[in-house]
Protein backbone atom coordinates (compact mmCIF):
# COMPACT_ATOMS: atom_id res chain seq x y z
CA UNK A 1 0.00 0.00 0.00
CA UNK A 2 1.67 3.38 -1.08
CA UNK A 3 0.95 6.15 1.75
CA UNK A 4 2.51 9.04 0.56
CA UNK A 5 1.78 11.47 -2.53
CA UNK A 6 5.45 11.29 -3.61
CA UNK A 7 5.58 14.33 -6.56
CA UNK A 8 5.39 16.15 -3.85
CA UNK A 9 8.61 14.93 -1.97
CA UNK A 10 11.38 14.51 -4.63
CA UNK A 11 12.68 16.89 -6.75
CA UNK A 12 11.37 17.75 -10.51
CA UNK A 13 14.46 15.89 -11.39
CA UNK A 14 13.87 13.01 -9.70
CA UNK A 15 10.34 12.90 -10.52
CA UNK A 16 11.56 12.86 -14.12
CA UNK A 17 13.47 9.71 -13.49
CA UNK A 18 10.60 7.99 -11.93
CA UNK A 19 8.38 8.95 -14.77
CA UNK A 20 10.04 7.05 -17.36
CA UNK A 21 11.07 4.17 -14.99
CA UNK A 22 7.67 3.56 -14.79
CA UNK A 23 6.89 3.99 -18.69
CA UNK A 24 10.15 1.50 -19.37
CA UNK A 25 8.44 -1.19 -16.60
CA UNK A 26 4.91 -0.71 -19.01
CA UNK A 27 7.00 -0.54 -22.58
CA UNK A 28 8.32 -3.96 -21.34
CA UNK A 29 5.57 -5.62 -20.25
CA UNK A 30 4.09 -3.92 -24.12
CA UNK A 31 6.83 -5.82 -25.85
CA UNK A 32 6.59 -8.92 -23.33
CA UNK A 33 9.98 -8.68 -22.10
CA UNK A 34 9.10 -8.40 -18.30
CA UNK A 35 8.98 -11.08 -16.11
CA UNK A 36 6.51 -10.41 -13.81
CA UNK A 37 8.07 -8.58 -11.36
CA UNK A 38 11.25 -10.22 -10.82
CA UNK A 39 13.70 -8.28 -13.52
CA UNK A 40 16.04 -5.78 -12.17
CA UNK A 41 15.38 -2.20 -13.23
CA UNK A 42 17.09 0.57 -11.56
CA UNK A 43 18.03 4.16 -12.54
CA UNK A 44 20.58 6.30 -10.64
CA UNK A 45 18.98 9.87 -8.91
CA UNK A 46 22.19 11.63 -10.25
CA UNK A 47 21.34 14.47 -7.52
CA UNK A 48 22.19 12.66 -4.54
CA UNK A 49 24.16 9.19 -6.07
CA UNK A 50 21.47 6.89 -4.50
CA UNK A 51 19.03 4.70 -6.89
CA UNK A 52 15.41 3.76 -7.46
CA UNK A 53 14.20 0.59 -7.52
CA UNK A 54 10.56 -1.36 -7.84
CA UNK A 55 9.25 -2.62 -4.97
CA UNK A 56 8.40 -6.71 -4.85
CA UNK A 57 4.87 -7.32 -4.90
CA UNK A 58 3.60 -4.90 -7.84
CA UNK A 59 3.86 -6.33 -11.06
CA UNK A 60 5.30 -4.09 -13.71
CA UNK A 61 2.40 -3.50 -15.62
CA UNK A 62 1.03 -1.43 -12.96
CA UNK A 63 4.27 0.34 -11.74
CA UNK A 64 3.62 3.87 -11.52
CA UNK A 65 6.34 6.86 -10.64
CA UNK A 66 4.92 6.66 -7.02
CA UNK A 67 5.89 3.24 -6.26
CA UNK A 68 10.14 3.29 -6.78
CA UNK A 69 12.06 2.91 -3.38
CA UNK A 70 14.92 4.58 -3.44
CA UNK A 71 18.18 3.17 -1.66
CA UNK A 72 21.99 3.30 -1.20
CA UNK A 73 24.29 1.51 -3.37
CA UNK A 74 24.16 -0.98 -0.45
CA UNK A 75 20.72 -1.74 -0.36
CA UNK A 76 19.66 0.54 2.79
CA UNK A 77 16.26 1.82 1.97
CA UNK A 78 16.24 6.04 1.81
CA UNK A 79 12.72 6.54 1.33
CA UNK A 80 10.31 4.18 1.13
CA UNK A 81 6.56 5.31 -0.44
CA UNK A 82 5.22 1.67 0.73
CA UNK A 83 4.08 1.01 4.32
CA UNK A 84 4.07 -2.73 3.64
CA UNK A 85 6.50 -3.26 0.53
CA UNK A 86 10.44 -3.53 0.06
CA UNK A 87 12.45 -4.19 -3.37
CA UNK A 88 13.22 -7.52 -4.28
CA UNK A 89 16.81 -8.22 -2.65
CA UNK A 90 18.20 -10.25 -5.96
CA UNK A 91 19.35 -6.47 -6.71
CA UNK A 92 21.85 -6.21 -4.32
CA UNK A 93 24.19 -8.45 -6.63
CA UNK A 94 23.58 -6.02 -9.34
CA UNK A 95 23.78 -2.35 -7.67
CA UNK A 96 27.56 -2.41 -7.89
CA UNK A 97 27.18 -2.00 -11.10
CA UNK A 98 26.15 1.28 -11.11
CA UNK A 99 28.69 2.28 -7.98
CA UNK A 100 31.59 1.05 -9.41
CA UNK A 101 30.62 2.11 -13.53
CA UNK A 102 29.77 6.28 -13.32
CA UNK A 103 29.41 6.12 -16.64
CA UNK A 104 25.91 4.13 -15.70
CA UNK A 105 22.83 5.36 -15.21
CA UNK A 106 20.24 2.87 -15.86
CA UNK A 107 20.17 -1.22 -15.63
CA UNK A 108 18.24 -3.99 -16.59
CA UNK A 109 17.95 -7.82 -16.23
CA UNK A 110 15.73 -9.71 -18.13
CA UNK A 111 14.36 -13.59 -18.28
CA UNK A 112 12.57 -13.10 -21.41
CA UNK A 113 12.65 -16.00 -24.10
CA UNK A 114 15.08 -14.79 -26.38
CA UNK A 115 18.03 -13.85 -24.44
CA UNK A 116 17.53 -16.92 -22.00
CA UNK A 117 17.13 -19.25 -24.60
CA UNK A 118 20.02 -17.84 -26.41
CA UNK A 119 22.03 -17.97 -22.98
CA UNK A 120 21.74 -21.98 -23.30
CA UNK A 121 23.63 -22.49 -26.18
CA UNK A 122 27.22 -23.43 -26.30
CA UNK A 123 27.63 -20.63 -29.21
CA UNK A 124 26.07 -17.93 -27.75
CA UNK A 125 24.93 -15.10 -29.74
CA UNK A 126 26.15 -15.08 -33.12
CA UNK A 127 26.17 -11.99 -35.89
CA UNK A 128 23.48 -13.33 -38.40
CA UNK A 129 21.52 -9.99 -38.07
CA UNK A 130 22.42 -6.45 -38.17
CA UNK A 131 21.25 -6.34 -34.36
CA UNK A 132 22.93 -8.97 -33.64
CA UNK A 133 26.11 -7.50 -35.25
CA UNK A 134 25.82 -4.19 -32.66
CA UNK A 135 26.72 -7.29 -29.71
CA UNK A 136 29.91 -8.82 -31.41
CA UNK A 137 31.82 -8.72 -28.58
CA UNK A 138 29.53 -9.11 -25.76
CA UNK A 139 30.66 -10.59 -22.97
CA UNK A 140 29.38 -13.83 -20.84
CA UNK A 141 29.07 -14.64 -16.89
CA UNK A 142 28.81 -18.45 -15.96
CA UNK A 143 25.50 -19.24 -13.73
CA UNK A 144 26.42 -19.85 -10.15
CA UNK A 145 23.28 -20.08 -8.71
CA UNK A 146 20.79 -17.88 -7.41
CA UNK A 147 22.65 -15.41 -5.46
CA UNK A 148 21.61 -12.86 -2.96
CA UNK A 149 24.11 -10.56 -2.38
CA UNK A 150 26.76 -8.82 -3.74
CA UNK A 151 28.89 -12.55 -4.24
CA UNK A 152 31.75 -12.41 -7.14
CA UNK A 153 30.98 -9.06 -7.72
CA UNK A 154 34.39 -8.42 -8.73
CA UNK A 155 34.31 -11.33 -11.23
CA UNK A 156 31.12 -10.08 -12.68
CA UNK A 157 32.54 -6.39 -12.92
CA UNK A 158 35.44 -7.65 -14.75
CA UNK A 159 33.47 -9.81 -17.46
CA UNK A 160 31.12 -6.88 -18.17
CA UNK A 161 33.77 -4.24 -18.43
CA UNK A 162 32.65 -1.35 -20.05
CA UNK A 163 29.94 -3.49 -22.69
CA UNK A 164 26.79 -2.27 -22.56
CA UNK A 165 25.55 -5.78 -22.50
CA UNK A 166 26.27 -9.24 -20.91
CA UNK A 167 24.51 -12.74 -21.36
CA UNK A 168 24.23 -14.30 -18.02
CA UNK A 169 24.69 -18.14 -19.22
CA UNK A 170 21.71 -20.23 -18.29
CA UNK A 171 19.68 -17.27 -17.18
CA UNK A 172 19.21 -14.49 -19.01
CA UNK A 173 20.62 -11.07 -20.02
CA UNK A 174 21.64 -8.03 -18.48
CA UNK A 175 21.73 -4.84 -19.90
CA UNK A 176 23.38 -1.22 -18.94
CA UNK A 177 23.51 2.44 -20.80
CA UNK A 178 23.60 6.08 -20.01
CA UNK A 179 19.74 6.67 -19.61
CA UNK A 180 16.59 4.52 -19.16
CA UNK A 181 15.67 5.33 -22.89
CA UNK A 182 19.01 4.14 -24.24
CA UNK A 183 19.03 1.12 -21.52
CA UNK A 184 15.59 0.09 -23.09
CA UNK A 185 16.92 0.12 -26.79
CA UNK A 186 19.82 -1.92 -25.60
CA UNK A 187 17.72 -4.65 -24.06
CA UNK A 188 15.16 -4.50 -27.27
CA UNK A 189 17.35 -4.77 -30.00
CA UNK A 190 19.57 -7.85 -27.95
CA UNK A 191 16.36 -9.69 -26.98
CA UNK A 192 15.44 -9.18 -30.92
CA UNK A 193 19.06 -10.12 -32.28
CA UNK A 194 18.09 -13.41 -29.97
CA UNK A 195 14.51 -14.14 -31.31
CA UNK A 196 16.19 -13.79 -34.72
CA UNK A 197 18.62 -16.41 -34.04
CA UNK A 198 16.99 -19.06 -32.63
CA UNK A 199 14.16 -18.69 -35.37
CA UNK A 200 16.80 -19.16 -37.91
CA UNK A 201 18.46 -22.16 -36.25
CA UNK A 202 15.12 -24.14 -36.07
CA UNK A 203 15.17 -23.62 -39.91
CA UNK A 204 17.38 -26.99 -39.69
CA UNK A 205 19.60 -25.34 -42.46
CA UNK A 206 23.19 -23.71 -42.56
CA UNK A 207 23.09 -19.98 -41.96
CA UNK A 208 24.33 -17.60 -43.74
CA UNK A 209 27.14 -15.13 -41.10
CA UNK A 210 28.70 -12.17 -43.19
CA UNK A 211 32.34 -11.13 -43.66
CA UNK A 212 34.20 -9.81 -40.91
CA UNK A 213 34.63 -6.56 -42.42
CA UNK A 214 30.91 -6.12 -42.84
CA UNK A 215 30.22 -7.18 -39.52
CA UNK A 216 33.15 -5.06 -37.78
CA UNK A 217 31.48 -1.87 -39.76
CA UNK A 218 27.90 -2.54 -38.17
CA UNK A 219 30.10 -2.88 -34.70
CA UNK A 220 31.53 0.18 -34.99
CA UNK A 221 28.60 2.37 -36.27
CA UNK A 222 26.63 1.25 -33.11
CA UNK A 223 29.49 2.14 -30.46
CA UNK A 224 28.58 5.59 -29.02
CA UNK A 225 32.55 6.64 -29.14
CA UNK A 226 32.57 5.93 -32.69
CA UNK A 227 29.38 6.89 -33.41
CA UNK A 228 30.30 10.54 -32.25
CA UNK A 229 32.94 10.71 -34.79
CA UNK A 230 30.92 9.40 -37.86
CA UNK A 231 29.63 12.56 -40.12
CA UNK A 232 26.18 13.91 -39.72
CA UNK A 233 25.63 12.07 -36.56
CA UNK A 234 23.93 14.35 -34.63
CA UNK A 235 25.34 14.97 -31.13
CA UNK A 236 21.81 13.81 -29.62
CA UNK A 237 21.84 10.48 -31.36
CA UNK A 238 25.19 9.30 -30.47
CA UNK A 239 23.49 6.55 -28.43
CA UNK A 240 20.90 4.10 -29.45
CA UNK A 241 17.58 4.83 -28.13
CA UNK A 242 17.77 8.86 -26.99
CA UNK A 243 15.66 10.31 -29.64
CA UNK A 244 13.27 6.94 -30.02
CA UNK A 245 12.81 7.09 -26.01
CA UNK A 246 10.17 10.14 -26.46
CA UNK A 247 8.06 8.02 -28.87
CA UNK A 248 8.10 4.75 -26.57
CA UNK A 249 6.61 7.44 -23.86
CA UNK A 250 3.93 8.70 -26.19
CA UNK A 251 3.05 4.61 -27.08
CA UNK A 252 2.77 4.23 -23.35
CA UNK A 253 0.81 7.52 -22.70
CA UNK A 254 -1.37 6.35 -25.35
CA UNK A 255 -2.43 2.48 -24.32
CA UNK A 256 -1.20 2.38 -20.28
CA UNK A 257 -1.99 5.51 -19.24
CA UNK A 258 -1.49 5.75 -15.18
CA UNK A 259 2.27 5.40 -15.47
CA UNK A 260 2.61 9.28 -14.34
CA UNK A 261 1.04 8.81 -10.94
Amino acid sequence: MRDKHVKDLVSAAEWDIRVNLAACCRALVHFKIEDFCYNHLFARVPEDNNVLVPPIGISYDEMTASDFIKVDFAGLIIFNPHSDMVYNKGILQHLPVLERRPDVNCLIHSHAPGGTAVSMLECGLLPYTQSAMRFKDIPYFDYSGNVIGTTDVDHFMNQLGNSEAIILRNHGVLVVNIGIGEAFNTLFFLEQACNWQLKAQACNTPLFIPANSAVEKVYNFFDPAKRAKFPGIPSDAIYMGTREWPAVIRLIDRLYPGFRE
